[in-house]
């Protein structure tokens, strides 16, 4: 898996990006800990389903996003 900070409404957030496989249940619960301890959501794909984890806003907002085709994350790459 890939951990890649994004932000969502201003705030920290993570996308945990498929590597070539799926979370096993152990790093899904640690994610789900950590998001709890932090406050910060995530979203992650396990057997082709994109699931959010978080604030109900923020399960919301994703799956609003995933319905009409928007991106999950908000990009933080340079602009030139």
């Amino acid at each position: 898996m890939i951990i890649v900070k994004t932000t969502w409404r201003g705030q920290p957030a993570y996308r945990l990006a498929h590597a070539g496989r799926d979370l096993n249940q152990a790093e899904l619960e640690w994610f789900m800990r950590f998001a709890q301890q932090t406050g910060r959501p995530f979203f992650y794909e396990q057997n082709g389903t994109t699931t959010g984890y978080g604030p109900q806003a923020f399960v919301e907002d994703m799956q609003m996003k995933l319905r009409k085709g928007l991106p999950l994350f908000e990009s933080h790459a340079a602009s030139s």
